[in-house]
């Protein structure tokens, strides 16, 4: 869907410069407003939809004064665009994950690294975690969101069950809850679980690329003048995707699916197959297997061109979104950008044609 609005950001007629600065939001566990701090340095962000641990904070970097007032086990950094318009646009929420203390002779710092709230899931489980023939998806994925204590999340509605007859879903003691829940979301056709900019846990289904309601649409005057690279990564791209389905009881269940053969990077074009193996539990028959592997067949196939360019800063950016990019007629998924939390810097972003890959049962 596309975002909202703003005659700023989207640089409508009459706008030139547009003054910008950055809040930095200090939160408690339960993200609700503790304070706000004032790094010594500037800092940025980086996001990436194909990691684990989603988004990073760096250059955060805090004196003596500051520091009192945070305590880096359960605060959160919440940093925030504020447009000349008053407008306020979050940018993520953000735990500590390192905290090393400068002791100085006239002041200390605190320099610390910070990540997303994936940072929680990727944790390894104390126990053992099962979810029964027949059990609902959703309400597994809430269970375990429960137990990690998050509580701000947006899931589907969907009450779909996970097929009767089929083996239990099992993890041991020791994975990580990230992984469980990247199982039950492609079980239910849904992109992994990630955190938008307000902090929510989402779970959703993958936007359809060429929907006609991109995200994001840019053109000329939103573009850095000779940024734009693009690159079709053909060569590298694959051309053969395979699913396996690795039940305890039914032994491995197996299905592929080929690229469009009319592609220049299908098998028939360049006589050898690049393959692209993917392993869950949950599946229960060739079918399903055949119709998740022609999924991500299609989703692969969508056109492997890559689009890399500078523009400026728009914090209505998010994970997992879509760009239209009309110069080339073209949609596209956001890989990844990179903020940097000064004004008057340009914000980098990752594009690529291929589609998302989800699941589904």
């Amino acid at each position: 869907m596309p975002v909202t609005p703003n005659r700023l950001l989207d640089l409508a007629d009459g706008v030139g410069q547009v003054g910008v600065m950055f809040r930095y939001r200090l939160l408690d566990r339960a993200l609700n407003p503790a304070g706000i701090v004032s790094p010594l340095n500037e800092c940025s962000i980086s996001a990436s939809s194909e990691r684990d641990t989603k988004r990073t904070l760096s250059g955060f970097n805090l004196g003596a004064r500051e520091m009192r007032q945070i305590n880096p086990f359960s605060d959160r950094i919440q940093p925030v665009v504020v447009l000349e318009d008053g407008t306020e646009w979050p940018c993520g929420v953000f735990v500590f994950t390192d905290a090393p203390e400068h002791i100085g002779t006239y002041v200390s710092t605190l320099e610390a690294d910070l990540a997303d709230q994936d940072s929680i899931l990727n944790q390894k489980s104390r126990f053992t975690y099962q979810v029964n023939p027949g059990g609902s998806i959703t309400a597994a994925i809430s269970d375990i969101l429960d137990q990690a204590g998050i509580i701000h999340r947006n899931l589907p509605d969907s009450p779909r069950l996970l097929v009767p007859g089929t083996d239990a879903l099992i993890w041991a003691s020791g994975t990580s809850r990230m992984q469980m829940l990247k199982v039950l979301c492609n079980l239910g056709g849904w992109l992994p679980p990630y955190f938008d900019n307000d902090g929510v846990c989402v779970v959703k289904p993958p936007p359809a690329i060429d929907s006609g309601f991109p995200d994001h649409i840019y053109d000329d005057r939103r573009v850095a003048y000779d940024s734009p690279v693009v690159n079709g990564n053909l060569l590298t791209a694959p051309n053969v995707f395979v699913v396996i389905g690795t039940g305890p009881s039914k032994g491995e269940i197996f299905a592929s699916a080929q690229v469009d053969a009319r592609l220049p990077f299908s098998v028939e074009n360049r006589g050898f197959e690049v393959v692209d193996v993917f392993r869950t539990q949950g599946i229960v028959s060739t079918e399903q297997a055949q119709f998740m592997a022609n999924q991500r067949a299609m989703a692969g196939a969508v056109g492997f061109m890559n689009l890399d360019f500078e523009g400026p800063i728009d914090p209505r950016h998010d994970l997992f979104q879509t760009v239209y990019y009309p110069t080339l007629q073209a949609s596209f998924r956001e890989v990844s950008f990179n903020l940097k939390l000064t004004a008057g810097a340009n914000m980098s972003h990752s594009l690529t044609q291929g589609g998302f890959s989800g699941g589904s049962t």
